[in-house]
């Protein structure tokens, strides 16, 4: 039977191919065109297909073409589509694409990467995929020297035969937020979270209000430091018209992205990004890199290639709701079709996505693009184990970090059941991050960024146990900061030293303790023994002007008498270059009596 609309559509689409080759639009065709559509509104969706079947096919000039073609004929909608030329009109990108492979996508729908901060484990989500419970579970694969190994079901109780999917994992890996159908919903989709344990997930618990609400919440992501969510939700009260997703199809309905900051008790009240990020229409996918300025996030409201393109934007300042304007990333990764679903690791050059292509092995499979160029500010991932002087691991210890030059907390971790630890810090910094465990000594390490971009640091910590049978103590390091020689304290030791003034306190039975001063092998060695005993003394000056008593403490400085490595390397000679405590005598009395305590205590709790 013929078909009137098909033939029309055929016809108008030759028409206008014939228009961009010959570069000319006579006016004619506009009353060809038109007579063949029953309004504008017609013309106006021939011609936006049209050129979406050339940006399929990567036709990007006559694409252009179209959209010229189309701005003549509504010039009303011109700053959008002269947004959309310019995209277009972009130099193309040489960008690597290439499946996973085997071992990770099946015949299956396999989508909705999330790639780890340190880059060696991927979560994905898949659909009635042999081996899971029903539905939509999650999945996950790790790194290896020959590639990615074969994916496993993470099992529950995060995957049921309902449908869950993991939206963010915490830059720790300790923390998953997750979106799924289980029993303790509010409304129309939550986010929920799980920890790891050492016997793996834990049960999965509703973040509850005021993120949850009766609406529609999901797409959570962690910030860096794990104290901001960023979500989406087409709660009432966001940019725009109240079209909630359960009443309009994609992408007619209006969601938003909001922030939530946590503190002491809980999440505060969310904040919409406002109407430089969102618009009247769907914003979907929010990604905060850990350079803590740039916002990925898709947008079918934002001038795009298709029906939800990624863009990003840039943080001003120290504001939520302050973006530079977002820019589209380009007609290499978006295309006419749905583009979110997406992972960025810390390099920024790579991007972890869902597609359907023809090089595929299923319904959808994952790919990773390599970009020829950084999307992001360098981050660096200091990362490492955690164990006592024995070797043996320490889990759930706390890592906390600060930037020594403003004296501010930026994050706080804990180390992972395996013992090792991860955070990341923006480059253009120098900061100090100290291991600390109820029973063991305080340990801290300091990352300079501020010349040299690095892209990973592994320190390995020992942490020395404080129980009463290892008594006295051994030594141990003192992270403080002096210029070339010379021994006045430098600013940025202050929040270490103060950290040891609370230690102390915790100790009266402390009786004597040496603070001494060690250095490396240049210079002369009676220079080196003064200059480290003066660097001591100043330390001990520290705690004095800080009401601690002089009787306390005793000044040694050994100069290059004790190094710590036996080399005459730059590295080993910063490692020789520095400041130790030694408990060298007790108060016996409050030792026995805090032992004493100790067991009262624990006799009470049994």
């Amino acid at each position: 039977m013929f078909n009137r609309h098909r033939f029309c559509l055929a016809l108008i689409l030759l028409f206008i191919q014939l228009i961009v080759i010959a570069e000319i639009i006579p006016a004619a065709t506009t009353t060809l065109v038109t007579s063949q559509t029953d309004s504008l509104s017609g013309l106006k969706n021939i011609l936006l297909e049209s050129a979406r079947e050339f940006i399929r096919s990567k036709q990007w000039d006559k694409a252009i073409g179209v959209y010229q073609r189309y701005l003549q004929v509504f010039p009303a909608e011109e700053d959008k589509i002269i947004r959309i030329i310019k995209v277009l009109q972009a130099p193309e990108r040489n960008m690597k694409i290439e499946n996973l492979g085997p071992k990770v996508n099946s015949k299956f729908q396999d989508y909705y990467p999330i790639i780890s901060m340190d880059g060696n484990t991927l979560f994905f989500t898949s659909r009635h995929r042999p081996g899971g419970f029903g539905g939509e579970d999650v999945w996950a694969t790790t790194r290896s020297d020959t590639g990615w190994t074969v994916a496993v079901n993470i099992g529950t109780p995060i995957n049921t035969n309902q449908h869950e999917g993991f939206m963010t994992l915490a830059p720790d890996s300790l923390t998953a937020f997750i979106f799924g159908n289980y029993p303790d919903s509010y409304g129309n989709g939550d986010i929920f979270c799980a920890t790891l344990e050492d016997t793996g997930w834990s049960e999965v618990k509703n973040l509850g209000p005021p993120i949850n609400t009766g609406d529609f919440e999901g797409d959570a992501f962690f910030s860096a430091d794990c104290k901001t969510v960023f979500f989406v939700s087409d709660r009432p009260g966001g940019i725009g018209e109240y079209r909630p997703r359960s009443k309009f199809y994609h992408p007619e309905y209006n969601s938003d992205i909001y922030i939530s900051v946590k503190n002491d008790s809980g999440w505060n009240e969310p904040i919409n990004l406002g109407n430089i990020i969102n618009t009247p229409y769907c914003e979907r996918g929010p990604l905060f890199h850990p350079d803590g300025r740039t916002l990925f996030f898709c947008s079918s409201g934002h001038p795009g290639l298709g029906d939800l393109d990624i863009f990003l934007s840039y943080r001003i300042g120290d504001s939520w709701t302050e973006w530079t304007e977002p820019v589209n990333i380009g007609k290499e990764i978006n295309t006419v079709f749905k583009d979110w679903g997406y992972s960025i690791p810390v390099s920024g050059n790579e991007v972890y996505f869902a597609s359907v292509r023809e090089d595929g092995l299923g319904q959808s499979d994952i790919y990773l693009m390599t970009l020829p160029e950084r999307l992001t500010n360098p981050v660096t991932i200091v990362s490492g184990k955690l164990t006592d002087t024995q070797g043996n691991k320490l889990d759930k210890a706390k890592i906390e970090w600060e930037d020594l030059e403003t004296f501010k907390i930026l994050g706080k971790t804990m180390t992972r059941p395996s013992g090792d630890y991860t955070i990341l810090l923006p480059s253009g910094r120098w900061y100090s991050y100290t291991a600390s465990k109820e029973g063991y000594f305080f340990v801290s390490r300091d990352v300079d960024l501020r010349k040299e971009d690095q892209s990973k640091v592994v320190k390995d910590i020992k942490l020395p146990k404080l129980t009463p049978e290892v008594v006295p103590p051994p030594s141990a390091l003192l992270n403080v900061f002096f210029n070339l020689n010379q021994s006045t304290i430098r600013s940025e030791s202050k929040t270490e030293l103060d950290r040891f003034l609370r230690l102390i306190n915790k100790h009266p039975e402390w009786k004597k303790i040496e603070i001494s001063g060690h250095t490396c092998d240049l210079g002369a060695a009676d220079y080196n023994k003064k200059l480290s005993f003066d660097r001591a003394s100043s330390v001990i000056q520290y705690f004095i002007d800080q009401g601690e008593s002089s009787a306390r403490f005793v000044a040694r400085g050994y100069g290059f008498e004790k190094p710590l490595v036996y080399e005459l390397s730059d590295d080993a000679r910063k490692i020789n270059r520095r400041v130790e405590y030694t408990i060298i005598e007790l108060d016996k009395e409050l030792l026995d009596l805090k032992n004493n305590n100790s067991e009262n205590n624990e006799r009470n709790e049994d």
